[in-house]
């Protein structure tokens, strides 16, 4: 579904229907950076057009370089101001209340919602909910990697909203993968799930089914041992054909270091391989001599990763 201006101002006059609503949110979820900007970009235009315009006043009306400068700034201020009013306080929404969890690198929490819901959030993970969670729905955005174990409720679906995706739900377990420049993943452990991808395809899932996005484009839908893909719980690490960037990504926040690639064509390859409880020296050790590459573990926590052994 494609995201008008027509759209989003049914939304911020809450005349969406609730498919539209759902595309909207996943849109304002992916997409706020870029909203910003173009807000901003239109803002400029303006401002310009009414700068160079001619001015046919007598010499003492006209305004200064200065002040115009002056203005200027006073005009991308409150424009900025009303990207971040438009964001977060529309509809009424400056009285709530918004509850924000995030976890850091190599730590988990585990969350009990007020329906029930047990959600356990990985490392370098946030998920944020407001006030109103469970009164006419249950809806929480996830940035990052979480284990949902949803509370039964046939009245209000549980709703996630992550990055280029939306997952719906009424009472089920599943493993849901959703951080930002990383691929989008699924799985199902226990009931059927719902899932909307944001060209507004719904894909259905049952337990033991896996399906994945890569860079916001479908990748592959595929039977799965379930149970492999929650090992992050117990300090597990499972990469089944994961791009290097990925597994990287994976690695930083597990150990809480930066890596760091002397060799760019690193980033072809793909790992398979299972960690339990290792440390980075050995995760690094197994993974240099199958890939085939150097490493350097600093002490200030980088790690670089050098050219290709011959």
């Amino acid at each position: 579904m494609k995201i008008t201006t027509e759209l989003v101002e049914k939304y911020y006059s809450g005349h969406c229907s609730p498919e539209e609503k759902m595309q909207v949110e996943m849109w304002l979820h992916a997409e706020s950076d870029s909203k910003e900007a173009s807000v901003l970009k239109d803002v400029r235009e303006n401002l310009s057009a009414v700068i160079d315009e001619p001015l046919q006043l007598k010499k003492a009306y006209r305004l200064s370089v200065k002040w115009m400068s002056l203005a200027a700034s006073l005009l991308l201020f409150f424009a900025m101001g009303w990207v971040v009013y438009q964001e977060f306080y529309s509809k009424g929404e400056l009285d709530k209340m918004v509850y924000i969890r995030s976890t850091v690198s190599g730590k988990q929490e585990i969350l009990k919602m007020t329906d029930g819901t047990v959600i356990t959030l990985n490392e370098g993970s946030e998920l944020k909910w407001d006030e109103d969670f469970g009164k006419n729905e249950r809806l929480v955005h996830l940035k990052g990697e979480a284990l949902f174990e949803v509370a039964k409720d046939a009245s209000k679906p549980f709703r996630v909203i992550g990055e280029h995706t939306s997952v719906k739900v009424l009472g089920t377990v599943f493993n849901y993968k959703s951080y930002t420049d990383s691929r989008v993943e699924l799985t199902v452990l226990e009931g059927k799930v719902s899932i909307t991808d944001h060209d507004g395809e719904e894909h259905i899932l049952v337990a033991n089914e896996q399906i994945r996005w890569s860079d916001g484009i479908f990748a592959a839908k595929s039977l799965v041992d379930a149970v492999d893909y929650i090992g992050w719980k117990d300090n597990i690490l499972l990469f089944d054909q994961t791009p290097m960037k990925e597994a990287i990504q994976t690695i930083e926040r597990r150990y809480r270091v930066s890596v760091h690639l002397k060799d760019q064509r690193l980033l072809a390859q793909t790992v398979s391989a299972t960690f339990e409880n290792n440390s980075l020296k050995e995760v690094l050790d197994m993974l240099s001599f199958s890939l085939k590459f150097n490493y350097e573990i600093i002490p200030n926590g980088q790690v670089i990763l050098d050219e290709i052994k011959k």
